[in-house]
Protein backbone atom coordinates (compact mmCIF):
# COMPACT_ATOMS: atom_id res chain seq x y z
CA UNK A 1 0.00 0.00 0.00
CA UNK A 2 2.69 2.32 0.69
CA UNK A 3 4.43 1.49 -2.69
CA UNK A 4 1.36 2.00 -4.38
CA UNK A 5 1.05 5.23 -2.23
CA UNK A 6 4.65 6.42 -3.00
CA UNK A 7 4.18 5.84 -6.71
CA UNK A 8 0.83 8.22 -6.69
CA UNK A 9 3.04 10.78 -4.79
CA UNK A 10 6.09 10.84 -7.32
CA UNK A 11 3.62 10.73 -10.67
CA UNK A 12 1.63 13.98 -8.87
CA UNK A 13 5.47 15.92 -8.19
CA UNK A 14 6.33 14.88 -11.83
CA UNK A 15 3.23 16.51 -12.90
CA UNK A 16 3.46 19.60 -11.19
CA UNK A 17 7.33 20.23 -12.16
CA UNK A 18 5.98 19.17 -15.64
CA UNK A 19 3.41 21.95 -15.56
CA UNK A 20 5.41 24.45 -14.04
CA UNK A 21 8.14 24.41 -16.47
CA UNK A 22 5.73 24.56 -19.63
CA UNK A 23 4.01 27.70 -17.52
CA UNK A 24 7.37 29.61 -17.43
CA UNK A 25 8.28 28.57 -21.32
CA UNK A 26 4.38 29.94 -21.98
CA UNK A 27 4.98 33.03 -19.94
CA UNK A 28 8.97 33.66 -21.45
CA UNK A 29 7.32 33.11 -24.68
CA UNK A 30 4.52 35.42 -23.89
CA UNK A 31 6.60 38.12 -22.57
CA UNK A 32 9.10 38.57 -25.01
CA UNK A 33 9.64 42.13 -25.36
CA UNK A 34 12.15 44.31 -28.20
CA UNK A 35 15.35 43.57 -26.70
CA UNK A 36 14.29 40.12 -24.87
CA UNK A 37 15.03 37.43 -27.30
CA UNK A 38 16.44 33.67 -26.33
CA UNK A 39 19.84 34.51 -28.81
CA UNK A 40 20.32 30.83 -28.40
CA UNK A 41 17.29 29.70 -29.24
CA UNK A 42 17.11 32.35 -32.60
CA UNK A 43 20.87 31.41 -33.57
CA UNK A 44 18.89 27.61 -33.87
CA UNK A 45 16.11 28.62 -35.45
CA UNK A 46 17.57 30.27 -38.09
CA UNK A 47 20.32 27.58 -38.87
CA UNK A 48 17.66 24.93 -38.84
CA UNK A 49 14.48 26.43 -39.67
CA UNK A 50 13.31 25.06 -43.30
CA UNK A 51 11.41 27.41 -44.28
CA UNK A 52 12.59 30.89 -43.19
CA UNK A 53 14.51 31.86 -46.41
CA UNK A 54 11.99 31.09 -48.82
CA UNK A 55 10.70 32.83 -51.14
CA UNK A 56 13.21 35.31 -50.89
CA UNK A 57 13.92 38.58 -53.57
CA UNK A 58 17.10 38.47 -54.85
CA UNK A 59 20.01 36.71 -55.86
CA UNK A 60 20.00 32.96 -54.31
CA UNK A 61 23.86 32.77 -53.90
CA UNK A 62 23.83 36.53 -51.93
CA UNK A 63 25.93 35.57 -48.65
CA UNK A 64 23.74 37.80 -46.46
CA UNK A 65 19.97 37.57 -45.11
CA UNK A 66 18.52 40.25 -44.65
CA UNK A 67 14.87 39.28 -42.66
CA UNK A 68 12.11 40.98 -41.97
CA UNK A 69 9.39 41.39 -39.83
CA UNK A 70 6.91 43.66 -40.98
CA UNK A 71 3.18 44.97 -40.15
CA UNK A 72 2.16 45.49 -43.55
CA UNK A 73 -1.17 47.14 -42.12
CA UNK A 74 0.78 49.94 -40.10
CA UNK A 75 3.07 53.12 -41.51
CA UNK A 76 5.81 51.30 -42.91
CA UNK A 77 6.15 52.83 -45.97
CA UNK A 78 8.38 54.70 -45.24
CA UNK A 79 11.16 51.61 -45.56
CA UNK A 80 9.29 50.74 -48.66
CA UNK A 81 9.27 54.00 -50.10
CA UNK A 82 12.87 55.33 -48.98
CA UNK A 83 15.01 52.19 -47.01
CA UNK A 84 14.18 49.65 -49.27
CA UNK A 85 14.87 51.40 -52.69
CA UNK A 86 18.36 52.39 -51.28
CA UNK A 87 18.82 48.49 -49.88
CA UNK A 88 18.04 47.28 -53.39
CA UNK A 89 20.64 49.11 -55.52
CA UNK A 90 23.12 48.91 -53.08
CA UNK A 91 22.67 45.34 -52.25
CA UNK A 92 19.96 43.09 -53.50
CA UNK A 93 21.16 44.47 -57.10
CA UNK A 94 24.96 43.63 -56.44
CA UNK A 95 24.59 39.96 -54.98
CA UNK A 96 25.42 41.04 -51.56
CA UNK A 97 22.11 40.32 -49.31
CA UNK A 98 18.66 38.63 -50.06
CA UNK A 99 15.40 39.75 -48.65
CA UNK A 100 13.17 37.53 -46.76
CA UNK A 101 9.94 39.41 -46.15
CA UNK A 102 8.09 37.27 -43.23
CA UNK A 103 4.29 37.09 -43.66
CA UNK A 104 3.03 39.26 -39.95
CA UNK A 105 0.28 37.53 -38.28
CA UNK A 106 -0.48 37.19 -34.43
CA UNK A 107 -3.26 34.57 -32.71
CA UNK A 108 -4.88 37.80 -32.05
CA UNK A 109 -5.11 38.44 -35.21
CA UNK A 110 -7.06 35.64 -36.12
CA UNK A 111 -9.21 35.64 -32.95
CA UNK A 112 -10.58 39.29 -34.02
CA UNK A 113 -10.55 38.57 -38.02
CA UNK A 114 -8.94 41.96 -39.16
CA UNK A 115 -7.01 43.76 -41.84
CA UNK A 116 -3.94 41.84 -40.86
CA UNK A 117 -5.28 38.47 -41.08
CA UNK A 118 -7.10 39.34 -44.57
CA UNK A 119 -3.79 40.26 -45.65
CA UNK A 120 -1.88 37.04 -44.18
CA UNK A 121 -4.31 35.11 -46.17
CA UNK A 122 -3.31 36.92 -49.05
CA UNK A 123 -0.10 36.46 -48.78
CA UNK A 124 -0.22 32.89 -48.10
CA UNK A 125 -2.58 31.66 -51.11
CA UNK A 126 -0.51 34.23 -53.80
CA UNK A 127 2.59 32.23 -52.04
CA UNK A 128 1.19 29.01 -52.76
CA UNK A 129 -0.76 29.53 -56.11
CA UNK A 130 2.64 30.79 -57.83
CA UNK A 131 5.78 31.46 -55.29
CA UNK A 132 7.89 33.73 -57.63
CA UNK A 133 4.62 35.90 -58.07
CA UNK A 134 5.54 36.42 -54.01
CA UNK A 135 7.32 39.64 -53.85
CA UNK A 136 5.61 41.24 -57.32
CA UNK A 137 2.56 40.99 -55.22
CA UNK A 138 3.98 41.68 -51.52
CA UNK A 139 5.74 44.79 -52.53
CA UNK A 140 2.15 46.37 -54.79
CA UNK A 141 -0.06 45.85 -51.81
CA UNK A 142 1.31 48.86 -50.65
CA UNK A 143 0.28 51.10 -53.20
CA UNK A 144 -3.25 49.19 -54.45
CA UNK A 145 -5.62 47.67 -52.75
CA UNK A 146 -6.08 43.63 -52.48
CA UNK A 147 -8.07 42.80 -55.82
CA UNK A 148 -5.64 45.45 -57.94
CA UNK A 149 -2.44 44.00 -56.53
CA UNK A 150 -4.16 40.45 -57.68
CA UNK A 151 -5.05 41.41 -61.14
CA UNK A 152 -1.90 43.26 -61.56
CA UNK A 153 -0.05 40.33 -60.82
CA UNK A 154 -2.21 37.95 -62.94
CA UNK A 155 -3.09 35.90 -60.00
CA UNK A 156 -5.86 33.72 -61.05
CA UNK A 157 -9.30 34.51 -59.08
CA UNK A 158 -10.51 31.04 -59.47
CA UNK A 159 -7.22 29.13 -57.83
CA UNK A 160 -7.27 32.20 -55.11
CA UNK A 161 -11.02 32.04 -54.19
CA UNK A 162 -10.70 28.58 -53.78
CA UNK A 163 -7.32 28.95 -51.66
CA UNK A 164 -8.83 31.36 -49.37
CA UNK A 165 -11.97 29.41 -48.84
CA UNK A 166 -10.48 26.29 -47.98
CA UNK A 167 -7.77 27.71 -45.68
CA UNK A 168 -7.56 26.15 -41.97
CA UNK A 169 -6.13 27.70 -38.61
CA UNK A 170 -3.45 25.18 -38.60
CA UNK A 171 -2.40 26.85 -42.26
CA UNK A 172 -1.27 30.21 -40.32
CA UNK A 173 0.88 27.63 -36.79
CA UNK A 174 4.36 28.48 -38.10
CA UNK A 175 3.14 31.71 -39.30
CA UNK A 176 2.38 32.78 -36.11
CA UNK A 177 4.80 31.15 -34.24
CA UNK A 178 7.10 33.02 -36.02
CA UNK A 179 5.82 35.99 -35.77
CA UNK A 180 4.91 35.83 -32.09
CA UNK A 181 8.95 34.43 -31.09
CA UNK A 182 10.53 36.27 -33.08
CA UNK A 183 9.24 39.38 -34.70
CA UNK A 184 6.92 41.70 -32.43
CA UNK A 185 3.33 42.51 -31.51
CA UNK A 186 1.97 45.44 -32.50
CA UNK A 187 3.23 48.35 -35.14
CA UNK A 188 7.03 48.29 -34.54
CA UNK A 189 9.20 46.12 -37.34
CA UNK A 190 12.02 43.80 -36.63
CA UNK A 191 14.81 42.90 -38.95
CA UNK A 192 17.62 40.03 -38.97
CA UNK A 193 20.74 40.76 -40.68
CA UNK A 194 23.37 38.24 -41.01
CA UNK A 195 24.71 34.94 -42.04
CA UNK A 196 22.62 32.41 -41.49
CA UNK A 197 22.80 31.64 -37.57
CA UNK A 198 25.63 34.74 -37.36
CA UNK A 199 22.64 37.09 -37.29
CA UNK A 200 21.98 40.67 -35.67
CA UNK A 201 18.55 42.60 -34.51
CA UNK A 202 17.54 45.67 -35.64
CA UNK A 203 14.48 46.97 -33.85
CA UNK A 204 12.06 49.36 -35.21
CA UNK A 205 12.88 51.14 -38.66
CA UNK A 206 15.97 53.22 -38.07
CA UNK A 207 17.23 55.41 -40.78
CA UNK A 208 19.19 53.78 -43.65
CA UNK A 209 22.30 54.13 -42.34
CA UNK A 210 21.98 51.91 -39.37
CA UNK A 211 21.18 49.35 -41.76
CA UNK A 212 24.74 49.89 -44.00
CA UNK A 213 26.18 49.83 -40.83
CA UNK A 214 25.41 46.37 -39.82
CA UNK A 215 25.75 44.67 -43.02
CA UNK A 216 29.35 46.35 -43.28
CA UNK A 217 30.10 44.51 -40.16
CA UNK A 218 29.15 41.45 -41.87
CA UNK A 219 31.02 42.05 -45.09
CA UNK A 220 34.00 42.67 -43.04
CA UNK A 221 33.62 38.68 -42.06
CA UNK A 222 33.26 37.01 -45.09
CA UNK A 223 35.61 39.84 -46.82
CA UNK A 224 33.64 41.74 -48.88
Amino acid sequence: MKSKNFGIIVLFIAFLVGSAVLQYNLEKKKNLGSTDVDADYVSKYLKNYPSYEKPFFGNEKAPLNFIAFIDMTKPSEKFFSETFPKLKEEYLDKSIVKFIGKIYLTSSDIKDNNERYELAKSLFCVKKIDEEKYYDFYFSIFNQNLLEALNKNNISSEQYENCIENLKIEDFQEIIFETEYLGIEGINARFYIGINDNTGLVDGIPNYDKFRKKIRNYELQIGI
